[in-house]
């Protein structure tokens, strides 16, 4: 069901939407929007802005599998959908390709630093908003990196748990492989990146935030 909160100048700024599955409201950025496709088969609207009825669930990789299990977007869209089984999947690798593209334009407006000797210098600057290693990454460079995160938050902590949880102000995620950043990058050999607190970010850390937090679902 799609609605509009009217509670406020902010609320009325954010739309809302209700989640087919758990019944919650949240704004629509935090949910998955799903239409009928011309075939009867069902799409992951992961812009929301498909033309016909949705369907809306928490972004949520177990509240998609669950709504899988139960057959709920047919009722909730009032037609005959083919639901693919593997649909979790499907939005999983939806979000992953948004945030790789987010992550391009943001090299191109120059809010994204490689290379560990710059990322290290962007991070003890109090510049970088985000920083991430391949999922290859070898221990001993993110260790080193760690420091950095931790100098620039001020810490004194000597564990590298303390920055790969995201204390102070720069996050450490490990969300892509080195062959992903590599197809991202045209053909460079990506292992390490800063992410800076420049706007030419911001559409790439909502994408991140999307993805970390559809597979991080409890």
């Amino acid at each position: 069901m799609e609605t509009v909160s009217h509670g406020g100048k902010k609320a009325q700024r954010l739309k809302e939407r209700r989640c087919i599955i758990s019944r919650q409201t949240a704004a629509a950025e935090n949910m998955l929007r799903f239409v009928a496709g011309p075939q009867g088969m069902l799409v992951a609207d992961i812009k929301g802005n498909l033309p016909g009825r949705g369907a809306w669930i928490l972004a949520r990789r177990n509240v998609v599998e669950e709504a899988v299990k139960r057959r709920a977007f047919a009722h909730a869209l009032q037609a005959a959908v083919q639901t693919p089984p593997d649909l979790a999947g499907q939005v999983d690798k939806l979000l992953l390709r948004a945030a790789l593209a987010n992550l391009s334009l943001a090299r191109r407006s120059g809010a994204v630093i490689t290379g560990a000797e710059k990322v290290n210098a962007v991070i003890r600057s109090g510049r970088a908003a985000l920083l991430l290693h391949a999922v290859e990454a070898a221990a001993d460079s993110r260790r080193k990196l760690a420091q950095a995160v931790r100098a620039a938050a001020g810490q004194g902590s000597n564990t590298e748990d303390s920055a790969e949880k995201g204390q102070g102000h720069i996050k450490t995620l490990s969300p892509f492989t080195a062959e992903e950043l590599r197809l991202a990058f045209g053909g460079q050999n990506v292992i390490h990146i800063a992410v800076t607190k420049d706007r030419g970010a911001a559409g790439f850390i909502k994408a991140i935030s999307r993805l970390i937090a559809y597979r991080e679902a409890a």
